[in-house]
């Protein structure tokens, strides 16, 4: 019996709670490099389209999804840069820092004018209004 193992990784991405898409994130961008370096050109294509899967599947849920997964390419190449021995005596910059936060959780943090504006219950019931006018 023949296990499709492509389809058992996109089926245990449905599942991942934050932490551990957080981890499984980092650790496909870190296999997309050294899959580069050795010449692993199925591996490579595979991290690739499991990323891919993962923006499509939880872009929804993470508004800054696509901001953390490169994010996290930038950490790994920055790490495999150092590794190679790059011969500069200091590290590539890091423009940013980003973490995934469900959509919900930053409300808490907008003040409550701008609240009112992005409340979702609110636009839909104005476009609603305005689609039936």
């Amino acid at each position: 019996m023949a296990i499709n193992i492509d389809g058992l990784k996109k089926e245990l991405l449905s599942n991942l709670g934050k932490d551990n898409l957080k981890q499984y994130i980092f650790y496909l961008t870190k296999k997309y490099y050294v899959s580069y370096l050795e010449g692993d050109e199925e591996t490579f294509k595979t991290n690739l389209d499991l990323l891919n899967d993962i923006i499509l599947r939880y872009n929804e849920q993470y508004m800054d999804l696509q901001g953390f997964v490169f994010y996290c390419f930038f950490l790994n190449a920055n790490a495999i840069l150092s590794k190679q021995g790059a011969s500069n005596e200091f590290a590539l910059a890091n423009p940013f820092k980003c973490d995934l936060h469900e959509d919900d959780e930053l409300d808490e943090d907008l003040n409550h004018d701008i609240k009112k504006i992005f409340n979702k219950e609110r636009v839909r019931a104005r476009y609603n209004e305005e689609k039936t006018s």
